[in-house]
């Protein structure tokens, strides 16, 4: 069973939402939880849009490299599939998957020293986003 968080703690959760989140994050705060507007949370996320196509510029907050990244552009798309579908949403994730940090083979990329192979999971779970999102279109 689901445990529902407490009146209190979602409004104190909110009031932080609402003073101290990033933009982008509040924008997809009021998306989800107080329908917000979709444009905003696009808007917002284009700041984080590199002319490549990627994305980059401290979209994920543990990495803050401006260059276009696998994780940030993986981030993105996972904003971009919680929203419905739309010509702005495809054309966003399309520009995203041509950045060279999906089409530059594994080997040439630099590795965490891990080696745990994450970008590549990174770039299918990428694709398959993409996927999902071009088919939504087609049907509508």
């Amino acid at each position: 069973m689901a445990k529902l968080l407490e009146p209190s703690r979602f409004e104190a959760a909110r009031q932080f939402m609402k003073r101290r989140a990033r933009p982008l994050e509040r924008a997809v705060y009021e998306h989800e939880f107080e329908s917000g507007s979709e444009s905003e949370v696009l808007k917002e996320l284009a700041e984080f849009q590199n002319p490549d196509g990627g994305f980059g510029c401290g979209l994920e907050p543990d990495l803050r490299c401006k260059e276009s990244s696998a994780l940030a552009t993986t981030r993105a798309l996972d904003i971009l599939e919680g929203m419905p579908p739309s010509d702005e949403k495809l054309a966003t994730a399309r520009k995203a998957l041509a950045t060279q940090s999906f089409r530059t083979p594994i080997s040439r990329r630099v590795r965490s020293s891990s080696g745990s192979g994450s970008s590549r999971r990174e770039s299918a779970k990428a694709s398959a986003v993409f996927t999902r999102e071009a088919e939504k279109s087609a049907r509508a």
